[in-house]
Order: C-alpha cells, then structure tokens, then sequence
C-alpha cells in the first residue's frame, strides 16, 4: 500500500500535469488503505511496531521504485494490481474458511482489492498502451516481473519469519 503509494507519485513526478494529477489521486487512494491493512493486522493479532522482514523492505523498496522512469514505473503498478484481484480473493477465502472470520475489520482490505484492483490495472493499461511505440519491450517485462519476484521474496520472509 505505501509503496504502491510511493510507485503512483513517484510516475506522477515523471508525467505531463493532467496525468500527474491522476497518479497524485491515486498514490493517496493507496495511501488511504493502509488503515484498512492495519485493521486486518489487529483482527490477525500482529504485534503493532513492528520492524518489517528484510524481504517485506526489499519489495517495499522495488515496488515504490524510486527515479523509475515514467513507463517502467506504469509497467510495475500493472504488474502489482493486474494480480491483486487473484491473490485477494485466494487470501479472503483462505481466512473465511481455514482461519473462521466474518466480514469485516480482517477481510476489509481484501474484499476491496478483489473488486478495485481490476478498475486500476485497466487504467493503468490504458496509460500504458499508447507510450509502447519505441519503448525497449524487454526492459519494460523485466521490470514487471522484478516487482513480481519481490512479491514472492515478501512471502518467502513471512514463512520464515512464522517458522514454516
């Protein structure tokens, strides 16, 4: 969320003013869910403080990507959100059915990112789409598959840090 946040204003110091806005708008939608993450943290029992794993920092960092030029930083917010929608729908039914919670302060965060995060990769691909003409192709899939492999370092740091 906050480096999805820092992603969307990072492309916004890089883009003509109306698009600049926009991505201003969105780097604070972002923003604004982290409440909702925290609520899910508190009805999951995570201690509050807490210094993140090296994993969560390292894909904190690839994710807001700082001085990432305009279109590579669209490329990873694409990335990032065309997944979300999956994975917060695997998540929600994981913490209904194996882990017994109801609607609510645990399930906010994700019952909106199974639903939002289609509207925002679509627009995001729609930025995306007619700055294609010249741009190098397979720095563009690099960078989309570098915030996705810093995703799953993040998970990879969660089963350590929880002994599995």
């Amino acid at each position: 969320m906050v480096a999805l946040a820092d992603a969307a204003g990072g492309a916004a110091a890089q883009a003509e003013p109306a698009l600049a806005a926009q991505l201003r708008e969105h780097a604070a939608e972002e923003a604004g869910h982290v409440d909702l993450w925290d609520g899910f943290a508190r009805a999951a029992g995570a201690a509050e403080d807490v210094a993140p794993a090296p994993e969560t920092a390292d894909c904190a960092r690839v994710w807001a990507g700082e001085d990432r030029p305009l279109l590579e930083s669209l490329v990873a917010m694409y990335a990032i959100e065309s997944a979300q929608p999956a994975i917060s729908e695997t998540k929600l039914a994981g913490l209904r059915e194996h882990y017994g919670y109801a609607d609510g302060p645990a399930t906010a965060y994700f019952e909106l990112h199974a639903t939002l995060d289609h509207e925002h990769a679509a627009a995001e691909r729609a930025l995306i789409e007619p700055r294609l003409a010249g741009a190098d192709e397979a720095a563009l899939l690099a960078e989309a598959e570098r915030v996705l492999e810093a995703n799953w370092r993040l998970l990879d740091g969660v089963e350590r840090v929880n002994g599995r």
